[in-house]
């Protein structure tokens, strides 16, 4: 049964959740607040398996209750929903939120979110993972390389815009050391899949490597 505590500051909004949520078999709603002060509270109560919090709470920064949460319940994963303001949340993406999902997204898509998080993988909403991608392209590693015939550095490299975003997050997944079967599970995807998306990865940037690509990955934040 997987524990959930739901928070967010609209009170329509949390009541159907709850419902929804509720209704699932592999559920259980153990508590439901509206800001950052209930957050914790539910959370040292009932050390639930997973903490669903609103972007925009009314009372405290999103960002700063989820690591609050990770901090006193370390076995807590959170899932920040919202309404499509990936620049503000972007600092979460990188620092420990294991999902994010957008209010607009149907419940079927947030109920298998709460899953995947829960087995150890991760789950952005497509719109909202579009947004991310744009940002780290634009902000961090904007343009695209000029083969030059040469292997590129891993510190000075610059994403090719015709990355995809699904390309960007096996990135990601290189940066923090995950093989080929670990990105896989976490991405519900085969392994075979997963190993064409890497080499297809290693073709676009040019990087020789699985190391130089994770190696850039930590260096430009994905």
């Amino acid at each position: 049964m997987i524990k959930i505590v739901i928070i967010d500051g609209q009170e329509g909004y949390r009541n159907q959740v709850c419902d929804y949520l509720s209704n699932q078999k592999d559920f259980k709603v153990a508590g439901a607040g509206s800001d950052s002060y209930e957050a914790i509270k539910l959370v040292d109560t009932h050390k639930p398996d997973i903490v669903l919090m609103d972007m925009e709470l009314p009372q405290g920064d999103s960002i700063k209750t989820a690591a609050l949460v990770k901090y006193r319940s370390p076995h807590t994963s959170v899932i920040i929903s919202g309404n499509n303001k990936a620049q503000k949340f972007f600092s979460g993406f990188l620092n420990g939120i294991s999902g994010y999902i957008t209010k607009q997204e149907n419940s079927e898509l947030l109920c298998h979110a709460i899953r995947a998080v829960y087995y150890g993988g991760s789950l952005v909403s497509p719109d909202f993972f579009a947004q991310i991608s744009t940002i780290v392209t634009r902000s961090q590693i904007r343009g695209e390389r000029q083969n030059s015939g040469k292997n590129p550095d891993a510190s000075t490299a610059e994403l090719p815009y015709t990355i995809s975003p699904i390309e960007i997050q096996i990135m990601g997944y290189l940066g923090q050391g995950c093989t080929n079967k670990e990105i896989a599970e976490k991405l519900h995807l085969s392994e075979g899949t997963i190993r064409n998306y890497v080499s297809t990865v290693l073709q676009k940037t040019g990087f020789r490597d699985r190391t130089q690509a994770a190696i850039f990955a930590v260096k430009a934040g994905l």
